[in-house]
């Protein structure tokens, strides 16, 4: 009895040393979990600022200053002097006189056909009478053979006092 009183004893130390050993590696997992937790932290916050300034207009980015030249960013802060004002000599665009469709030739003859609005449609909400302010013009060019001539489609505009 004993030597299994020994082997008991023995086992008992072993196992207490086994706890103790087991105890210490979890607190250095502990600790080393807590650091990863915060680097992880940190670099996700980075993420979000440089996507922020990626994406954001340019009035709302954000300005980091330098995290290592905390001195020097605060000596040039100070030393701003103020800024010089130079002015640009405005510029007219001229608009390109070939752009869009050539006119149709004035010589051909014009067939006018008038599209106007319903006589109750003239009359505004309030009960008074639109004027009329304009037209707009729409020309296609018909050919029939041996007659050519170009339609005009004429659309008035109106507008309430």
């Amino acid at each position: 009895m004993h030597s299994s009183a020994i082997k008991i004893n023995t086992l008992i130390t072993a196992l207490v040393r086994y706890v103790q050993e087991n105890e210490k590696r979890l607190k250095e997992l502990e600790t080393s979990n807590k650091t990863l937790q915060f680097e992880n932290l940190v670099l996700e916050e980075k993420l979000k600022l440089l996507t922020y300034n990626k994406f954001a207009r340019s009035a709302e980015k954000v300005h980091q200053p330098s995290l290592f030249n905390e001195e020097e960013t605060i000596e040039t802060n100070s030393e701003t002097q103020p800024e010089e004002i130079t002015e640009v000599k405005q510029h007219k665009r001229r608009k390109n006189p070939n752009a869009g469709r050539k006119a149709i030739d004035a010589k051909i003859p014009r067939v006018r056909r008038e599209i106007d609005i319903d006589e109750s449609q003239k009359t505004c909400a309030c009960t008074h009478e639109k004027t009329k302010i304009g037209e707009e013009i729409s020309e296609k060019l018909h050919i029939i053979p041996m007659q050519i001539y170009v339609e005009q489609t004429v659309r008035f505009k109106y507008a309430g006092l």
